[in-house]
């Protein structure tokens, strides 16, 4: 079995909201803004700004929605 794996660094771009299932279980959703550097036709360096969106499940869900807030700098 093959597996991809990605790290993303960039900000938060609001605070972590968190939720809970029927089970009780934390469900933390956030969205991290990063930008992505390329070479245009002339030779010239730009930023595009990307948006991912990401979930946190469990003890990590209430880690996040504790310790972290809008504009903060992590790693996914």
């Amino acid at each position: 079995m093959k597996l991809n794996q990605l790290t993303i660094s960039g900000r938060l771009t609001a605070d972590p909201e968190i939720r809970y299932t029927n089970n009780s279980t934390p469900v933390c959703k956030f969205t991290i803004a990063y930008d992505e550097s390329k070479k245009d036709e002339y030779g010239n360096w730009e930023n595009k700004p990307n948006f991912l969106k990401c979930v946190a499940f469990g003890k990590q869900a209430e880690y996040m929605v504790a310790n972290l807030n809008k504009g903060r700098l992590i790693v996914v």
